[in-house]
């Protein structure tokens, strides 16, 4: 199936959800360009599920009771220009479990701010997310960490941040809490967070 969604559109107390089941993988090539949507009492405002081959592009989401945009188990995705802010839990989720993992995928200049967690959690539970790039985003004013990677089990984690800025978080700006894994810091800065600007496992390598 392939879906396209475009325009100057504007979403009130709603949400907007891709899912598949794993068995279909049918959610894919689909674009989501000029969106803006707020006060969604959903637990994403933009939940995307079991899903490839998309692009979100200058897509603003904010004030949602749970997460701003979640993506679960879904691979080849880029996120470019988004905004996700003053949600209730992660601006950002990105995560992967043992049903899929979630691999493959670029956020380039999205920013998170005053998010009430993380601006930005990429995750695996038992799963690989790996490959993945995050280029000239921002994660500014949140309350708990800008940047949080973090992984279990088997995971296999190989991504890089390139320019990103991690501004007044409540935790730490840049958190890498898994083990033995590849994740680059090209240009990076940290300032003015309440914890650590980079805090990286002990056994990283």
């Amino acid at each position: 199936m392939r879906y396209r969604l475009r325009g100057v559109n504007k979403c009130n107390n709603g949400w907007i959800d891709f899912f598949c089941s794993s068995n279909d993988f049918d959610c894919n090539n689909f674009t989501l360009k000029d969106f803006t949507l707020q006060n969604s009492n959903n637990a994403a405002g933009i939940d995307i599920d079991f899903s490839g081959l998309f692009v979100l592009s200058n897509v603003k989401v904010s004030s949602c009771d749970q997460f701003g945009i979640r993506i679960l188990r879904s691979k080849n995705f880029l996120l470019e220009d988004c905004e996700s802010s003053s949600n209730t839990d992660s601006g950002y989720r990105i995560y992967g479990d043992s049903t899929r993992s979630t691999l493959n995928f670029v956020l380039n200049n999205c920013d998170a701010t005053s998010n009430t967690t993380e601006g930005f959690n990429i995750a695996s539970a038992t799963n690989t997310l790996a490959y993945f790039s995050v280029i000239n985003c921002r994660a500014i004013n949140n309350t708990g960490d800008g940047y949080d990677v973090t992984s279990a089990g088997a995971s296999a984690i190989d991504g890089t941040f390139l320019s990103c800025l991690a501004y007044g978080s409540g935790g730490i700006g840049f958190d890498v809490s898994v083990l033995s894994q590849r994740v680059n810091f090209i240009s990076c800065f940290a300032e003015n967070n309440t914890g650590d600007g980079f805090e990286i496992a002990s056994s990283f390598s």
